[in-house]
């Protein structure tokens, strides 16, 4: 069994073979899903979605590039939205909050006037939500990796992982040594990503999840092509020939290593 932790089902991409594309996974081993919430309305959308399906479970949080900038008031007005879902995340099959961080590399148009203090107020009051209620943090960080470890360090009580990695091995190790998991995407099947496979060769295997991040980044096999979560097992595979170990060993590996991460 393989599992997708990290995807966005409720994207319109989705909207005409949402049923196929759950039952495509399932036919490709993967057996769980873990669907990433970047607002307050898609971890409304995801809650629904993940009730619908046995096999699917939800983060609920907000994506750096998501918040309502202005004042601090709209922003915590967000973050209470975001803690009234999670009160229930039993009832409401929430498992994280995610995906939360920094992201410094680009502000969408319509955002210009976000400030890196914003992004960084918002990314420590969700992961005080995350330690309050227990839950694991799964994290964004681009552009932004010695503010991210600088926050992260002072919530080591909470189960940490870097969603899409894309640092420097010297990055990588720090945020190991801070106990986060990594995960990797399509990314790594990319002809001209040798160093991020040198990187995923070089962490232990029992530190690494697996995600597609889908409708983004398929796989080199299905590049311009929209992601899916049955693409995960062509991920595992090439991590598989990474590290030169068998499928069998990435693929037990990998989804122990989810399941302990979110409970599922």
């Amino acid at each position: 069994m393989l599992i997708d932790t990290h995807c966005h089902l409720n994207f319109p991409d989705f909207q005409q073979d949402q049923n196929q594309v759950i039952k495509r996974a399932s036919a490709r081993q993967v057996e769980k899903i873990v669907l990433a919430s970047a607002s307050v309305g898609e971890s409304l959308k995801n809650i629904r979605l993940a009730l619908k399906y046995p096999n699917l479970w939800t983060m609920a949080g907000i994506h750096p590039h998501n918040t309502d900038p202005g004042t601090k008031a709209k922003l915590a007005g967000q973050r209470q939205k975001i803690e009234s879902l999670i009160k229930i995340s039993k009832e409401n099959k929430i498992v994280a909050v995610g995906e939360i961080g920094l992201d410094y590399f680009s502000t969408p148009s319509q955002e210009e006037n976000q400030t890196k203090e914003e992004q960084i107020w918002l990314f420590e009051q969700q992961l005080k939500l995350a330690e309050k209620y227990q839950l694991p943090a799964v994290i964004h960080s681009r552009k932004a990796a010695e503010e991210t470890l600088k926050i992260i360090k002072e919530f080591p009580k909470i189960k940490k992982v870097i969603h899409c990695f894309s640092y420097p091995y010297q990055i990588a190790k720090k945020f190991l040594d801070l106990d986060c998991l990594i995960s990797f995407t399509g990314i790594i099947t990319f002809p001209n990503a040798d160093d991020l496979r040198e990187i995923a060769r070089r962490i232990p295997l029992e530190k690494i999840m697996l995600e597609t991040d889908a409708p983004f980044l398929a796989p080199q096999e299905h590049r311009g092509e929209r992601n899916e979560p049955a693409y995960v097992k062509i991920i595992a595979q090439c991590l598989a020939q990474t590290k030169k170990i068998d499928i069998g060993v990435i693929t037990s590996v990998t989804t122990d290593t989810a399941e302990s991460f979110f409970v599922i």
